[in-house]
């Protein structure tokens, strides 16, 4: 089991893990992104590392919702070359949305787990995420449960080429 792996089930506790899609069909991201997803009209971007590190970090989720688009760079991941354990001490927010739109942008990545952090052992998760595969490479998301903040944990993986996890803050629920 990798790190991130690990880092997942420690973060998440294995009764919060609320939504796992595995892969149905081959490929990795390809081509534009299915009509579904919105275009975006800004872009910003949270976590990169400097490129001066042996370890390269893979390259970001990409988090689209109406005209917002946030490119987040994984904390914790194992990619070809090496693997590296972190965390994220100030979570980027999307703000209020209905659905999320997720790239995960390697190809072999094939599985998508969105699950909610638990603030702390007695707090269960809140919401549930409702995932669901648009193609090869995107995912949309919907959340469940009571209005609010919620730390969510995002993990990419697949086929043994590696993982990556990152955090995102989601106010919504209904």
């Amino acid at each position: 089991m990798s790190n991130a792996v690990r880092t997942l089930v420690r973060v998440l506790g294995p009764g919060t893990l609320v939504g796992l899609l595995a892969a149905c069909a081959p490929g990795g991201p390809s081509g534009a992104p299915p009509t579904a997803v919105p275009s975006p009209t800004t872009t910003a971007t949270h976590g990169r590392w400097p490129a001066d590190g042996q370890v390269e970090q893979p390259p970001p989720f990409e988090l689209r919702h109406a005209g917002a688009s946030l490119l987040l760079y994984p904390f914790t991941f194992c990619a070809e070359s090496g693997c590296a354990d972190g965390f994220d001490d100030a979570p980027p927010s999307i703000g209020d949305a209905d659905e999320l739109f997720v790239h995960v942008p390697v190809a072999g990545y094939t599985e998508l787990v969105v699950g909610e952090v638990e603030a702390d052992e007695v707090r269960p998760a809140e919401v549930e995420v409702v995932v669901e595969r648009l193609d090869d490479a995107w995912w949309r998301l919907r959340l469940a449960g009571p209005p609010g903040d919620h730390l969510l944990s995002l993990y990419a993986g697949g086929d043994g080429s590696g993982d990556m996890i990152a955090e995102v803050i989601w106010t919504g629920g209904r």
